[in-house]
């Protein structure tokens, strides 16, 4: 394409196709992306392992348990990763199931049980820990 008055652009820098540093940028890019995304939005806390395998992971943060409710089906054996944030100690309860487990200040239990009864039933703090005790509730649904 002729120039006028036979001046050449000075932009040079810009070409068709993406340099070797675009790319990187755009990598770079796509890394915190998917980094904030994650942390965030973390991975779901109760997953199969198999047909009728599930883990769950559990985590006590401000005297409220996270997540707020778990589904599982009828027969699904269970590995609960139980995690307490808060600085004093809490406990996890489900009376139709009979557990009942105590886990520390920033500690972490792992415990397991099967789910042979089907219905709503509420998790619990089954140990005095503060004012917000007994607020401190979530629901398990066996379908």
């Amino acid at each position: 394409m002729p120039h006028r008055r036979g001046i050449t652009p000075s932009c040079t820098y810009m070409t068709r196709y993406p340099t070797p540093i675009t790319w990187a940028l755009l990598v770079a890019l796509l890394v915190a992306q998917a980094l904030l995304v994650s942390m965030f939005f973390p991975a779901e806390p109760v997953h199969r392992t198999g047909s009728h395998s599930v883990e769950a992971d559990i985590h006590i943060e401000s005297s409220v348990f996270y997540p707020k409710q778990v589904t599982l089906r009828m027969g699904d054996h269970v590995t609960v990763r139980l995690r307490n944030k808060d600085a004093y100690a809490h406990g996890f309860a489900i009376a139709e199931y009979e557990v009942s487990e105590y886990v520390q200040a920033g500690e972490e239990k792992v415990f397991t049980f099967t789910a042979t009864k089907q219905g709503m039933f509420n998790i619990f703090c089954n140990v005095w820990c503060s004012s917000e005790h007994p607020r401190m509730s979530a629901s398990l649904i066996v379908e």
